[in-house]
């Protein structure tokens, strides 16, 4: 509907400067005299500008957008440069270059300046360039390029739509955390320190049977061949030599902080050597199973990039079923959630056992602890399980 008004409008507009020629054209021949052939011919070039540009085809310019780079982490800056080719140098007064912004982008509340009016004349090449400073986490498209130019007067405006989609993604932003391997711990110099053992694989104490998650490497094949199935070394310390992190992915006003927290940890987990697990849930449930790897940090990095706080149950419901198995419960256990209550204490001290486990307690700055927390958080830590409140 919009686009046959706009199309009316225009041919509303090109016969109202045909007929202003005419009409003007046949005044001066009639009335004659300096003043009516003055305005004919004042007018004549601004008339027939406007009847060329109207036939002028500006959607058949080339048009190319350059972007700094195509991955970003939170508070980087994304500069891009959107550049307009044309073959025929036809005289333009103006024109309005604008790169759409996605909507994803517009979640924050800004609207960033993604447009701009240059005077290109007989230029064959210009080019609009623009930063964005206040991304969002995800994954954002860009869609369409519009470009706008019309005569001085504004008899004909010429508004075309250049579809040419790019993505980016924006990871979330960490804090550089240090794995001390001297003292077996995770530190950031200011925050909490938690510890964190790794595998000792240099003394094998026993078998047992095999588990999803157990490397191959670990098969004891004589102890499989005599007990005709798989069987597996058991080692040293295995009780804490992997991390597993839980993450509530109920709405909270924290839940940014609480992926710059997990992005962080599993980071320098990772990047000390350690095996990693995460889990999250939500409307879909994401599970990384216990590995480590650059390749399974860019894995967990491209979920927290895209993960929304959308749970439709509380942690109390899904802490049991993530962190039951049998592998999990021999790990180092992390939970990071922004609110501890009752639910969640009844089925701790009611459920399955969580030993090794921390839990962080993720708030901003402005908001303090109830003094139902703490006495919540009291009962936890006589369940051995560490509470920091971050």
């Amino acid at each position: 509907m919009k686009a046959t008004f706009r199309q009316l409008l225009y041919g509303w507009k090109l016969a109202a400067v045909l007929l202003w020629i005419i009409i003007l054209f046949c005044y001066a021949m009639f009335q004659g005299g300096f003043v009516s052939w003055f305005l004919f011919y004042t007018f004549l070039p601004f008339g027939l500008y406007a009847l060329l540009l109207a036939f002028y085809p500006i959607s058949k310019m080339g048009v190319v957008r350059e972007m700094n780079k195509d991955q970003f982490k939170l508070g980087e800056k994304l500069e891009a440069t959107v550049l307009i080719r044309r073959k025929f140098p036809f005289p333009l007064f103006y024109i309005l270059i604008e790169d759409e912004i996605p909507q994803s982008l517009k979640k924050n509340g800004q609207q960033p300046e993604t447009k701009k009016m240059l005077f290109p004349w007989f230029k064959k090449e210009f080019k609009l360039t623009y930063s964005l400073s206040s991304m969002v986490r995800g994954e954002h498209q860009f869609q369409t390029i519009r470009i706008v130019t019309g005569d001085l007067l504004g008899l004909i405006e010429k508004e075309a739509f250049f579809e040419y989609k790019q993505t980016f993604l924006v990871y979330p932003s960490y804090t550089n955390m240090s794995y001390n391997k001297q003292d077996n711990h995770l530190e950031d110099g200011t925050q909490h320190s938690t510890k964190l053992n790794l595998k000792n694989h240099s003394i094998a104490v026993g078998v047992r049977e095999y588990q999803p998650g157990d490397r191959f490497s670990w098969v004891d094949w004589k102890s499989s061949a005599r007990r005709d199935r798989l069987m597996t070394k058991e080692f040293e310390q295995s009780k804490s030599q992997d991390l597993y992190i839980l993450m509530d992915r109920s709405k909270s006003d924290s839940f940014e902080e609480m992926v710059t927290l997990a992005a962080s940890i599993v980071r320098a987990a990772l990047r000390a050597g350690a095996d990693v697990g995460f889990s999250s849930v939500g409307k879909d449930r994401a599970v990384f199973p216990i590995q480590h790897g650059e390749q399974h940090l860019n894995k967990i990095f491209y979920h927290l990039a895209l993960v929304e706080p959308n749970s439709p149950y509380p942690l109390s419901a899904i802490l049991e079923r993530e962190l039951g198995s049998q592998t999990v419960r021999n790990a180092v256990k992390f939970i990071i959630t922004s609110e501890v209550n009752l639910d969640l204490l009844r089925k701790i001290e009611t459920g399955i056992s969580y030993s090794q486990t921390t839990l962080y307690l993720v708030k901003k700055r402005d908001i303090g602890i109830s003094q139902e927390e703490k006495v919540i958080i009291d009962r936890l830590k006589k369940q051995k399980i560490d509470v920091a409140v971050i």
